[in-house]
């Protein structure tokens, strides 16, 4: 009954704002988790779509194949960190910060990166930080 007490009167509760970025964040990474598993399912039907949207001759199946697996792999750990911070645990931020990084240096390594996204990865982990000492 006592320890009951203790672990009744030791919670806090999450910060409003860190709930609405873990829900914002489950909702993007989410959604383009589940966008990069329906590319890997239909790569040939994608890769047709991006060589003529592209028009450049060095989009071929196996390079948007591996783009899309390691775009699917690193947004996958994007959302195991979200689930991680929605649970406090400060390594989550770590993997939210190592997956946003890679995704910002693949994208440009594949020649698909934009400013609109690194601004959009980068921020990711910056709207984070202010919770570090709120994660244990």
């Amino acid at each position: 009954m006592e320890t009951e007490n203790k672990s009744e009167s030791t919670y806090i509760p999450r910060p409003f704002l860190l709930t609405l970025f873990c829900v914002s964040g489950y909702i993007y990474f989410g959604l383009i988790f589940i966008l990069l598993f329906i590319l890997l399912l239909f790569n040939r039907w994608s890769t047709l779509i991006l060589s003529d949207y592209y028009m450049e001759s060095s989009i071929s199946f196996p390079r948007v194949f591996i783009g899309g697996l390691l775009a699917f792999m690193l947004h996958g750990a994007a959302l195991t960190g979200i689930m991680f911070i929605w649970q406090r645990k400060r390594y989550g931020l770590y993997i939210i910060g190592f997956s946003s990084l890679l995704i910002i240096v693949l994208s440009y390594v594949f020649g698909y990166g934009s400013l609109t996204g690194t601004l959009i990865y980068f921020s990711t982990f910056i709207i984070f930080l202010p919770f570090l000492k709120k994660l244990t």
